[in-house]
């Protein structure tokens, strides 16, 4: 494998040239020749959360299970990437392996470039498994890259009830869950400041961009009939009402059991997917609905 020509390259410190990972500083070695970023491979591509493994001489992506020659790494799609050794590891361009795996490359500031892997796709939707279709409006397992706060419960409520119907927009990635919500927020014809809460009743303009059918109501004895439609219905209210801390709030209804409310929280104050919410206790919380589905 060739090495690199030391006296073209400069090592230089995170400030002056740095290498961000869904905007977290990278944990790796920068090297720079030309103005382009080479790092070493096999942390790279641990921290991108891609499996390397040697292949032959050289490295695939995946297992690697057919021999590759030295200097060079296969990618998923067949594509070789020229590798280089610097200080005894082997370094790859950054942007060329970022991109060679499906994810995209930003220059948010100058010396400074982000590298977004692919997100994972969605697994199949289930409408009678509430996990299948949560997400979180803030940052968590049910949504890896989200703000830590926010007021987007309204949006996130009704991204649940387009990922459960298919209804979810082609220019938006299909788990990423922070453009969908500001996707939603510029159809209610909300700006994109995540902080200022929605008027939720514009719901119902999102609603009709994606072609879900939708029914806004103010009266909670409609709720259960529109449940009982197959639907799943919108809610907002006051966590007060629910001896619960917050103001006003907005969660998904999926279903019913026994006469409890199964409600998918956005805003995690109730932590699992399709918590079960006494009749009586949701029925208090409830100022208006947006019955969505068939």
């Amino acid at each position: 494998m060739k090495r690199l020509i030391l006296a073209l390259f400069l090592t230089l410190p995170a400030l002056s040239e740095e290498v961000r990972i869904r905007q977290q500083p990278a944990q790796v070695r920068v090297v720079v020749v030309d103005g382009t970023i080479w790092c070493p491979l096999l942390k790279l591509a641990e921290e991108l959360g891609v499996q390397v493994s040697p292949s032959g001489a050289g490295y695939a992506v995946g297992e690697g299970k057919e021999p590759v020659e030295s200097g060079r790494l296969r990618l998923s799609n067949g594509k070789l990437l020229d590798l280089q050794e610097d200080a005894n590891e082997v370094v790859v361009r950054a942007e060329d392996f970022c991109r060679g795996i499906g994810g995209r490359v930003t220059r948010p500031d100058r010396g400074v470039i982000g590298l977004y892997p692919p997100l994972p796709q969605p697994g199949p939707v289930d409408r009678s498994d509430p996990s299948s279709f949560f997400i979180s409006q803030v940052r968590s397992s049910y949504n890896p890259t989200g703000a830590v706060d926010n007021s987007n419960c309204g949006p996130a409520a009704l991204a649940m009830a387009a990922r459960a119907f298919g209804k979810w927009p082609l220019n938006v990635g299909d788990t990423d869950y922070p453009a969908m919500m500001t996707w939603i927020r510029r159809a209610m014809g909300h700006n994109n400041d995540e902080m200022q809460g929605t008027n939720i009743p514009w719901l119902t303009k999102a609603a009709d961009q994606l072609g879900l059918a939708n029914t806004l109501f103010t009266e909670v004895e409609e709720l259960e009939p529109q449940l009982a439609k197959g639907r799943m219905v919108i809610v907002a209210g006051y966590m007060k009402n629910l001896n619960m801390p917050g103001q006003s709030h907005t969660m998904l209804v999926v279903g019913q059991r026994n006469g409890d409310f199964l409600v998918n929280d956005p805003g995690l104050f109730y932590k699992l997917p399709g918590t079960a919410i006494a009749g009586a206790d949701f029925k208090r919380f409830f100022v208006l609905g947006i019955a969505v589905g068939p």
